[in-house]
């Protein structure tokens, strides 16, 4: 699990990092590369999902902001090393794409260690079954 958090304020390349057992594991905030764009939203307000939680002035301001490069769209890899030599075990072991980062209004530090862990216990089953083969 990862005890440390990425910061308040997130940037593409911040990383966090956790052992267990015979491997280090990294989590690293990257650029998503299928960032929603601004066609993809609706100028009088509304996203064109019509489930956005947010009213039309609300939400007029968070595209404002997202257009000013106040928050983004990230993805979080996870990559294990071998700790004694420090190797690469699987390159890009697992991720997850699409996350906000630096939001207006929510917490970057627990959403966004939260879905490191996610990846991380979808990787922990898969390197324990590994140890135990050999």
């Amino acid at each position: 699990m990862f005890y440390a958090s990425f910061s308040e304020f997130a940037a593409i390349g911040d990383i966090i990092i956790c052992g267990i057992g015979e491997f280090t594991f990294k989590a690293q905030i990257v650029p998503d590369e299928e960032e929603t764009n601004a066609s993809d939203f609706n100028y009088s307000g509304a996203y064109l999902d019509t489930t956005c939680p947010y009213d039309g002035e609300e939400n007029a301001k968070h595209i404002s902001a997202w257009e000013r490069d106040k928050w983004f769209y990230c993805g979080i890899e996870v990559k294990a090393y071998n700790t004694k030599t420090g190797d690469l075990i699987e390159g890009d072991v697992y991720s997850f794409h699409g996350a906000e980062c630096n939001f207006p209004g929510r917490s970057n530090s627990p959403y966004l260690t939260e879905i490191a862990n996610n990846c991380l216990s979808n990787l922990e089953s898969f390197f324990t079954a590994r140890e135990q083969r050999g």
